[in-house]
């Protein structure tokens, strides 16, 4: 069985700041553009992916045990995470002999200046004795800003967001009666 990452995608940062999230889509919101974040510090960081991998050769009753991420800046480890997956999972939508697998998965870095950073991915499938390396390797660039203050600011809640997104849809003029 052969693994190949097809798809890679980090997401925006969480951050209460209004200079980091002026894109208008701050939180874990999945970015399709670039691999750069501003964060606010280097410590407590953390990134999540939405990956997807293609297994080629694949049995029809084989599923995922556990995903394991090593994210590095250089040659320097900078984070590492283990994801134990339910058992057995639906993970298969097997179509001549290949499957596609996709998750999200939290990383927690511990960088010690800006770069990139390389995120290798290895699985464990059931039918499998040893960890299967992923061929292909997710990205993501960080810089810290400055730009952030310290004071709390008001970020809307998903309710007010999604309430804002459909009111005009759903009610006259965009007014509650």
């Amino acid at each position: 069985m052969h693994l190949k990452l097809i798809a890679s995608v980090p997401s925006k940062r969480w951050d209460p700041c209004r200079e980091l999230s002026a894109d208008g889509r701050g939180g874990w919101v999945f970015s399709q553009v670039n691999v750069d974040r501003l964060i606010s510090d280097y410590d407590d960081y953390y990134m999540l992916f939405g990956l997807g991998v293609l297994a080629a050769n694949a049995m029809p009753n084989d599923y995922v045990e556990q995903t394991k991420l090593i994210a590095r800046m250089g040659n320097d480890v900078v984070g590492t995470d283990v994801l134990t997956w339910k058992h057995p999972n639906s993970m298969w939508g097997i179509h001549d002999g290949d499957a596609i697998f996709e998750w999200a998965q939290l990383i927690a870095l511990d960088p010690e200046r800006d770069g990139m950073i390389s995120v290798s991915i290895d699985a464990k499938i059931k039918s499998q004795d040893d960890w299967l390396p992923v061929d292909g390797n997710a990205y993501c660039r960080i810089t810290r800003s400055s730009e952030c203050k310290v004071e709390a600011r008001f970020v809307p809640s998903f309710w007010f967001t999604i309430k804002n997104t459909f009111r005009k849809p759903f009610w006259p003029n965009g007014t509650e009666s």
